[in-house]
């Protein structure tokens, strides 16, 4: 179940402006904490330096 919403979020960080709160809400997390702690133990980035990296 993470797997999937963590993949939305990279989805979401790379393709839309959404702001971060907006993201962690709609891939179905209650709080950005607990989300980064998944995002940046998943993908090895917190989803700050993912989106900057990766934004299209």
């Amino acid at each position: 179940m993470n797997t999937a919403r963590i993949q939305k979020a990279q989805e979401l960080l790379e393709t839309t402006s959404l702001s971060f709160k907006a993201i962690v809400w709609q891939v179905g997390y209650q709080g950005s904490l607990s989300f980064n702690k998944i995002f940046t133990k998943t993908i090895g980035l917190t989803a700050t330096e993912y989106q900057k990296r990766f934004k299209s």
